[in-house]
């Protein structure tokens, strides 16, 4: 009788050892999904600065040599070309960010805790075979 109430208090010890685990990597888990969120936001931000300060100038020089027939359309037009293509990849990046963020969370499913239990009732039976060990499912 004395080993069954020990046996019960050392699994239960186990199952409450293996929910702080879960616990504890699912609070670290949203700690690191917070911080990569802040990185992103942050990213995004000093990338599409530079981006909107060239864009500008490149506007500018569009205008100024609209009058002067400027032979360097094709050198402009790659330059839009490639800020376009950086800013469409930053807004992808981002929208991937946000889906991540705003997906359901699977649910917990449930499983049977028998079999669980009779393997670690196997285990112990097979570290100190000179015990008693008393497990009964209802």
């Amino acid at each position: 009788m004395m080993a069954g109430i020990t046996m019960q208090e050392l699994q239960q010890g186990n199952i409450e050892r293996l929910e702080q685990i879960v616990d504890d990597r699912r609070r670290q888990h949203r700690d690191e999904v917070k911080h990569l969120n802040s990185f992103l936001h942050m990213i995004s931000h000093e990338y599409r600065t530079p981006l909107a300060i060239i864009r500008g100038n490149l506007d500018l020089i569009e205008l100024k040599n609209k009058h002067s027939n400027c032979v360097n359309t094709l050198e402009l037009t790659k330059i839009r070309r490639a800020i376009d293509r950086l800013v469409e990849v930053m807004e992808e990046s981002m929208h991937e960010n946000r889906f991540l963020k705003f997906r359901k969370i699977l649910p917990l499913k449930p499983f049977q805790l028998a079999p669980v239990i009779s393997s670690q009732v196997d285990s112990f039976m097979a570290m100190w075979p000179d015990q008693a060990i008393q497990y009964s499912f209802r």
